[in-house]
């Protein structure tokens, strides 16, 4: 079954539209799974307020439920909410140019740690609660429309916008963003190599409890946790292209347990990797091809 645009499904209503911003709630269960896509020219934030869905890229697929917020930017982004669970999510769409414009007002030297929001990209991070707070805020000024609430709701979003941006910037100058950077490069270098976090910290010229601290501030996620994931997008890639053995794709990944990567992989992904594995394989999409 095509996906259908979640923009125009029959349980997402636009509650406000003006010149800085759209705000759009899903809300609503569906009998089986749906899969739905974002098509817009525009970037998007999205919030889950409650219940979960299923956010995808070209390699993974990422279970987003409750406090976790996705960002995506002018690309059909994939989205599966599952059946008989009440989801209910936020979509906040904005131009490039009014996240350019609001960088720039701000004057600060920053540095902007997802390629400067120009290429396709799709990610989640953890929903802290001052975003989840002002995305509320938003959607309620927003429904209840009281006296002076464009202005209320404009300075809402920018407010929303500044918190969202800092979850992708860095200052230049900060140390702190020196030795993240240099960890992501040896970690996405060299994904099967088992360095210890003592090893890691050396090599990036910081302590293990400094480098530990540093990189879950600039990431959102553990170092061993952005490890594994690097590696479960290699083993999709391994599963997706070749015939190998899932055995074997788990030690080519990284992973010296086989059994720790069917964990980590229904983990992050959502399926076991034979079920993924038959689902996106070249050879089961030129199969599906076939019967069209």
């Amino acid at each position: 079954m095509a996906a259908v645009n979640i923009l125009a499904h029959e349980n997402t209503r636009l509650i406000e539209r003006n010149d800085f911003f759209s705000l759009y709630l899903y809300s609503g269960t569906v009998r089986k799974d749906l899969s739905v896509l974002f098509q817009s020219d525009e970037l998007a934030i999205f919030v889950c307020l409650s219940g979960k869905f299923v956010s995808s890229t070209e390699s993974l697929s990422y279970n987003l439920s409750e406090r976790l917020v996705s960002f995506a930017l002018r690309h059909n982004c994939r989205k599966m909410l599952p059946a008989d669970i009440f989801t209910e999510f936020i979509i906040i769409t904005f131009t490039q140019q009014t996240l350019e414009k609001l960088i720039e007002t701000a004057g600060e030297n920053v540095k902007l740690t997802m390629s400067h929001f120009t290429s396709c990209q799709c990610t989640v991070h953890n929903c802290n609660s001052e975003i989840m707070e002002l995305s509320r805020k938003l959607l309620n000024e927003s429904t209840e429309k009281y006296w002076g609430h464009r202005v209320k709701t404009q300075f809402t979003f920018q407010e929303l916008l500044i918190s969202f941006v800092r979850l992708f910037t860095a200052d230049k100058e900060d140390e702190v963003d020196k030795a993240t950077v240099v960890a992501k490069q040896i970690l996405e270098a060299f994904p099967d190599k088992n360095l210890d976090l003592e090893e890691l910290a050396d090599k990036c010229g910081v302590s293990k409890s400094h480098l530990c601290r540093v990189f879950k501030k600039a990431t959102g996620q553990t170092v061993s946790q952005y490890l594994n994931h690097i590696r479960i997008e290699r083993a999709c890639r391994l599963l997706a292209d070749t015939g190998v053995p899932i055995e074997e794709i788990a030690f080519a990944s990284g992973f010296n347990n086989a059994s720790y990567f069917f964990r980590v992989f229904k983990k992050q992904v959502g399926k076991l990797p034979l079920e993924w594995r038959k689902k996106h394989s070249v050879a089961s999409q030129i199969d599906a091809k076939r019967h069209i």
